[in-house]
């Protein structure tokens, strides 16, 4: 973040990125000079860069180094042919992609197997099963489940993979995509899944539930609503939130959620519970609570509001800002409205846009990094806007930080707030770091204080010019 010469080298890297591609777009190059410049050491993510912006015009040579052993020796250059192979030339590139397999490991190994068994080519099945019973398992259900639900495979594909993925489920530690490549063969599988889970509670089913109904299959409905139902009753707070999502759960037994989950939100430890769980089973207790309150108010209760202000009202973190944030959008107001780029915002709208910048930043990188990224534009609205939107816990907090810099609101200049960033970070860092945490508990005392702001002058935030 403060090295100035990574920011310059940086800096250089992508004015030269910049060149080069427009440089292509006006006199496309011979596309197998390009790609063989990695051979002689040419810097892999510009070349990459190159190729995403034509992909066409260089995929029948990207297509023939693939081809070729020499490209294999480098996992790094190898890797990238890969990803910038246009999908149209994945069938022709098949043989090539089998070779690749005994040169690239992890991630990038298993992106290969996942568009091999994504074709649904019967010559590849012996060489799937045994990806299907090794390390690339995961992979393979993923394009499996892909090739079974685009109808790319056929009945002797199917009838092959089904025995090997019900071994593979068999053992421990199941991938959740081989779960939703074999429901996708065989319709009777959720309930299987359904069973075991009421047998034992256990993580593993639960967790391919979730992916079979993310996948978009329907789940058996009453079966899920009884597995719901044991799980709200087991308080088990992470399930009960996730699963929810897929469940019809009737609105006299959500309204009952909705008034005994606030009990829950500061729950004693069970037993041996460590503080790390204790403080997980809250967290999913208030999701629980949020989805509860988004779900009543999708199916269009008259008391959507008074819903949100009273879960406002708990002056919590993921409920109360989410209740905002949906309180807005209750009233017409999204965020993506209000912070619409103008050429020209209004004091109100540019200070919204600044506090919700400075907020976005903080929360990726810490409060420095929110200082170091803030626009010109944005960094002179940032300090009036604290004073007039933000209330005093989180006001403090960041006043605290730039007081770490300087004495006085910090440069519009970019380049001179980076300076003093670099010259002080050293000796505030222990002290930052304590301000950082301030900040991530009561951040959303923000959301919720910006979304006030920006109800109270709504009709002036929603005027276009």
């Amino acid at each position: 973040m403060t090295d100035p010469d990574f920011r310059d080298g940086a800096a250089a890297w992508f004015t030269e990125r910049d060149r080069l591609v427009a440089q292509d777009r006006r006199q496309p190059p011979d596309p197998d000079e390009v790609v063989r410049s990695l051979l002689d050491g040419a810097d892999v993510q510009m070349v990459r860069q190159r190729l995403l912006d034509a992909r066409q015009h260089f995929g029948m040579a990207v297509l023939r180094a693939l081809a070729d052993p020499a490209f294999r020796r480098d996992p790094k250059i190898l890797a990238m042919l890969i990803d910038q192979l246009p999908k149209d030339l994945h069938e022709r590139a098949r043989s090539s992609l089998v070779a690749s397999l005994d040169h690239l490991t992890g991630f990038e190994r298993g992106k290969v197997p996942r568009l091999l068994a994504a074709a649904g080519d019967p010559s590849l099945t012996e060489r799937l099963l045994r990806e299907l019973d090794g390390d690339g398992g995961e992979y393979v259900g993923e394009g499996l489940a892909t090739a079974f639900a685009e109808g790319r495979a056929s009945d002797d594909v199917r009838r092959a993979f089904e025995p090997a993925l019900r071994a593979r489920l068999a053992r421990p530690k199941a991938p959740k995509s081989v779960s939703v490549a074999l429901a996708r063969l065989d319709p009777s599988w959720p309930q299987q899944q359904i069973d075991r889970a009421m047998a034992g509670m256990a993580d593993e089913p639960l967790g391919h539930l979730v992916a079979i109904a993310e996948a978009g299959m329907p789940l058996p409905v009453d079966a899920m609503l009884g597995l719901w139902r044991r799980i709200r009753d087991a308080q088990q707070w992470f399930w009960c939130w996730r699963l929810q999502e897929f469940v019809t759960v009737p609105e006299p037994e959500l309204r009952a959620l909705h008034t005994d989950m606030p009990r829950h939100f500061d729950a004693k430890p069970v037993g041996n519970e460590d503080a790390e769980a204790v403080r997980s089973k809250h967290r999913y207790a208030r999701l629980t609570y949020t989805r509860t309150v988004e779900q009543l108010i999708a199916r269009g209760c008259a008391d959507a509001e008074p819903l949100l202000e009273q879960a406002i009202a708990l002056g919590r973190d993921d409920i109360s800002d989410e209740a905002a944030n949906r309180l807005l959008r209750f009233h017409g107001m999204p965020w993506e409205s209000i912070l619409a780029e103008e050429a020209a915002p209004t004091p109100r709208r540019q200070a919204l846009h600044a506090l919700s910048m400075a907020s976005s930043y903080a929360k990726n990188g810490g409060l420095m990094h929110a200082f170091d990224c803030l626009d010109a534009e944005c960094m002179d609205a940032f300090e009036p806007a604290l004073h007039t939107i933000a209330p005093p816990v989180v006001r403090d907090v960041w006043l605290a930080a730039r007081r770490l810099l300087s004495p006085t609101p910090l440069p519009s200049d970019q380049d001179e707030r980076r300076l003093l960033v670099m010259e002080h970070y050293g000796e505030v860092e222990e002290r930052l770091d304590a301000l950082d945490r301030q900040f991530f508990a009561c951040s959303w005392q923000l959301d919720v204080a910006m979304a006030r702001y920006a109800l109270a002058h709504r009709d002036e935030l929603l005027a276009r010019k």
